[in-house]
């Protein structure tokens, strides 16, 4: 999983790792050194890709970039904000025509 250009699906799954080894009791000395590690691994990562560095900086700020990176991140909060606690009915979103660029794609 850790070699594709996507790193999203891998976080998700060890951060479910994760927190299974610590409901399941793990060493919190074990647990800290998994966490270390896992941070490197996100450092070189990033070292690796630069542009993941470039996402992440979109992401905590996207109106900053609302015109390239944060475009996605923006239109998605619109398609969430917009659909309130119960959502607009299936097939009955907006965001579908043509706002939201990637909507066949996960966004967490």
């Amino acid at each position: 999983i850790m070699l594709q250009p996507d790193l999203g699906t891998t976080f998700v799954v060890a951060a479910t790792i994760f927190f299974m080894m610590l409901v399941a009791g793990m060493r919190w000395s074990h647990l800290g050194g998994i966490a270390v590690a896992g941070l490197a691994a996100v450092f070189a990562a990033i070292a690796v890709a630069p542009y993941r560095l470039e996402r992440l900086i979109a992401f905590t700020n996207p109106w900053k970039y609302a015109s390239d990176e944060g475009f996605q991140t923006i239109q998605s909060l619109y398609a969430l904000g917009s659909g309130g606690l119960f959502g607009m009915g299936l097939g009955r979103s907006r965001q579908k025509f043509f706002y939201l660029p990637e909507q066949h794609t996960d966004f967490i």
